[in-house]
C-alpha cells in the first residue's frame, strides 16, 4: 500500500481556527480512504483515480477518462465488499465514479526538432560551404543535421 503524503494531525490539534480544523480533519480521511482504496484495486487502476469527496455514506472518486472510469466501475461491487473488511469505521454504501481529466505530467520538456528531407540538407551544407560568415555557416550546418 502507497505511503499517505502529508500528515495533518499536528495541524489539525494546532489550529484553533473552527472553519479550517474541520476541513484539515475532512481532507485528511479522504487521503486515508484513499489509501485504503488503493490497495484494494488492481495496479494499473491505482494511478488512474482520485477521491474527490466523503459525504455521508456516499463517495466521489474521479478518473482521468472514461475508458479507466468505466473500469473503476467494473470494481465497484468488490470494492463496496472489500472496504466493509478493510475500513470497519466506514459506513460507505455508494460509490459515484465521475471523470475529470486529471494533470498529467509532461513527457518532454522541449518540443521537438522538426526534420528535414535529405535533398534540403544537401542544399543547407553547400550553402553553408559557399558562406564566409562563421557563425552562419554554423547555423546552417547545424539546420542540415536535423536530417
Amino acid at each position: 500500500m502507497k505511503k499517505m503524503p502529508v500528515h495533518f494531525p499536528a495541524v489539525i490539534k494546532a489550529s484553533d481556527d473552527r472553519t479550517l480544523s474541520p476541513m484539515l480533519r475532512h481532507a485528511h480521511e479522504l487521503l486515508r480512504v484513499e489509501a485504503i482504496i488503493r490497495g484494494l484495486l488492481p495496479q494499473n487502476l491505482r494511478s488512474r483515480f482520485r477521491v474527490a469527496n466523503l459525504r455521508g455514506r456516499r463517495l466521489v472518486l474521479t478518473a482521468d477518462s472514461p475508458v479507466w472510469a468505466t473500469r473503476l466501475r467494473c470494481q465497484l461491487p468488490d470494492m463496496l465488499r472489500r472496504m466493509k473488511d478493510a475500513a470497519p469505521g466506514h459506513s460507505i454504501s455508494e460509490i459515484d465514479v465521475k471523470v475529470a481529466f486529471l494533470p498529467t505530467r509532461p513527457t518532454s520538456k522541449l518540443p521537438r526538432c522538426p526534420r528535414v528531407s535529405a535533398e534540403s540538407a544537401k542544399l543547407l551544407r553547400d550553402a553553408a560551404n559557399g558562406c564566409g560568415d562563421g557563425a552562419l555557416q554554423a547555423a546552417l550546418l547545424r539546420l542540415a543535421s536535423h536530417e
